[in-house]
């Protein structure tokens, strides 16, 4: 069983982008369901974050996918920054698959390129651990932080922001058509603003959906 959930694009000022969405719907996901909830934008700039994220990731208490991104950016390693985490996680997801996948879908209307970005990559890990946790789909992540202010706990500090989320799925591949085929989903897969990405994925054998997905795409 699949489920999606299509979120907000957040700005940091209200003229950084315009909030127009329609009512919250549901429509069919790759046989599954897709909720989807209307724009939204900050009324003000999040604080920056002054010693919630460190070069190690440390702070935010994420290892695995953190440790690798935010090692190997600093390192200026590319290839190492998208080093998939071990177990499950490593046989479903390739953060350069997705993000080829996404660049190709961006490319196909006239969008420029992503880039892998580890505060974006955090953003989304905390979310679908999160929600692997709980073994609910929700855009809230611990202690009720949305996708801005997950952003701003990394240390990012964004003027747009998308996030999608979903679960159930079996591939990056599988994850990212629904996403495309999905007109709330593919608004945030084609946010012309954004410059940056960061997708998760977790998976507990225990839960009612078992994969749990959550991309980011952000701009500074």
């Amino acid at each position: 069983m699949w489920r999606t959930l299509g979120l907000f694009v957040f700005c940091a000022s209200l003229g950084g982008c315009a909030a127009t969405g329609a009512l919250p719907s549901m429509s069919g996901f790759g046989g599954g369901l897709s909720d989807t909830e209307p724009p939204k934008t900050a009324m003000a700039a999040e604080p920056v974050a002054t010693s919630t994220a460190s070069s190690s990731g440390s702070s935010s208490g994420i290892s695995g996918i953190w440790s690798n991104f935010s090692s190997a950016f600093n390192s200026g390693d590319a290839a190492a920054a998208s080093k998939p985490p071990v177990g499950e996680q490593s046989d479903v997801l390739d953060p350069n698959e997705a993000l080829r996948l996404v660049n190709d879908y961006r490319a196909s209307q006239g969008l420029p390129s992503l880039s892998l970005e580890p505060h974006a990559t955090e953003a989304a890990y905390i979310l679908a651990r999160n929600m692997a946790k709980t073994d609910r789909m929700s855009h809230v992540g611990p202690g009720g932080a949305d996708v801005g202010k997950r952003l701003t706990l990394a240390g990012y500090r964004y003027r747009v922001a998308a996030e999608n989320i979903g679960a159930g799925q079996a591939s990056v591949a599988q994850i990212i058509d629904g996403w495309k085929h999905s007109p709330p989903h593919s608004r945030n897969l084609l946010l012309a603003d954004a410059k940056h990405m960061g997708i998760a994925f977790e998976y507990k054998p225990d839960t009612k959906f078992k994969r749990f997905w959550a991309l980011v795409v952000a701009a500074p």
